[in-house]
């Protein structure tokens, strides 16, 4: 977040204070929006609220370390929450967590949704990561979640942040596993075609031990899961928080959804190393 300030501000102000009318310091100049690279009366600060962890930080330890949880994370949709039967629900949704991370040892999962952290309420995956980024590393602290539909309040102890977090990853999708085989069964509500795991696949489209999915093989041209945009050679992980480990589940799904008198599903999707989350209509399917 930044300030928006129409003080005049030039190429080499950056870094400088922002100071109110008493001359009060409240923020640091950070950028301008200048189509010639001169001021044009709109400029940008960081708040210095911010600005002060930051200074704090330095001045006790002589660098800025971060809370780390080890987790990618999205905003969490009206789709989303309407797909779970969540009503006006607000947060961040758990789209990864990585192995060995501070997020996996205190319990959080894939499909959680944190709605605050130590009582600070989050809006979106922007708040999240502020918030978590704010935390003392190696302190324990207390996230209220969604799981399954029920709110619960898990003690996670934070890790600081790596110098580069996304080293951490896990195994690298093959250039092999990109070609989806030419058969599998066909779910026709969603319109596309499944391949059921082996040994074999799982290794070459370098999933986690213990990890299933559904290899989508086929996509029908304008069905729902097009329009969600997925794509062939991409891995279905969940549906509706529940592991897709056969198309039977992914049917079952399906008929849970529309017996509970809900137009959309919820599913996982791995995309190499990247896994998120997708809604699918089911109210636009055949």
């Amino acid at each position: 977040d930044f300030l928006q300030i129409d003080a005049s501000i030039n190429r080499g102000n950056s870094g400088g204070p922002t100071f109110d009318l008493n001359g009060n310091v409240i923020g640091v100049n950070t950028a301008i929006f200048s189509p010639t690279g001169g001021s044009v009366g709109i400029g940008f600060a960081i708040p210095a609220e911010l600005a002060s962890e930051v200074t704090k930080s330095l001045i006790k330890d002589g660098k800025v370390s971060r809370g780390w949880l080890g987790v990618a994370i999205q905003d969490l949709t009206d789709d989303m929450a309407e797909a779970q039967g969540i009503k006006d629900a607000k947060g961040a949704i758990i789209a990864d967590v990585t192995n060995g991370s501070p997020a996996e040892k205190g319990g959080l999962a894939r499909g959680d949704i944190i709605l605050s952290v130590n009582g600070d309420k989050v809006t979106d995956a922007t708040s999240t990561t502020r918030l978590v980024g704010k935390l003392i590393a190696n302190t324990q602290n207390k996230f209220e979640i969604i799981r399954g539909g029920k709110k619960q309040t898990l003690n996670v102890t934070v890790g600081e942040r790596p110098s580069n977090p996304n080293a951490i990853v896990e195994p690298a999708l093959s250039s092999s596993a990109t070609t989806a085989p030419d058969t599998g069964k066909e779910v026709k509500e969603v319109g596309a075609t499944f391949e059921k795991m082996d040994d074999e696949l799982r290794t070459r489209l370098g999933l986690r031990e213990g990890e299933n999915g559904l290899l989508v093989s086929g996509i029908t041209k304008d069905g729902v899961m097009e329009e969600a945009g997925i794509q062939e050679g991409m891995v279905i992980l969940e549906v509706n928080n529940k592991p897709a480990t056969s198309v039977e589940a992914f049917r079952k799904a399906i008929t849970d959804a529309k017996n509970a008198k809900r137009t959309k599903i919820l599913i996982a999707v791995r995309i190499g190393q990247i896994t998120n989350y997708r809604t699918i209509d089911l109210s636009d399917a055949e």
